[in-house]
């Protein structure tokens, strides 16, 4: 019976101490993480968009000049 109840204890003292360090994740770490991410997506959309008027432009010049 002592033994169950160490490794019951064990268990809980595990338990709670992965939430701690889930809650201090959550809390501190993630939302630098998550303004890293967004400030990297929007840089990357916006690239995709020069990206997408040049190749119009491109498309045009093809097209009116070429063509």
């Amino acid at each position: 019976m002592k033994a169950a109840t160490g490794e019951l204890n064990l268990t809980l003292i595990t338990v709670i101490a992965l939430g701690l360090l889930l809650t201090l994740f959550v809390s501190f770490m993630w939302p630098s993480i998550k303004e890293k991410l967004t400030a990297e997506w929007d840089e990357q959309e916006s690239l995709n968009e020069n990206i997408d008027v040049s190749m119009n432009e491109f498309t045009n010049y093809i097209e009116t000049e070429l063509f």
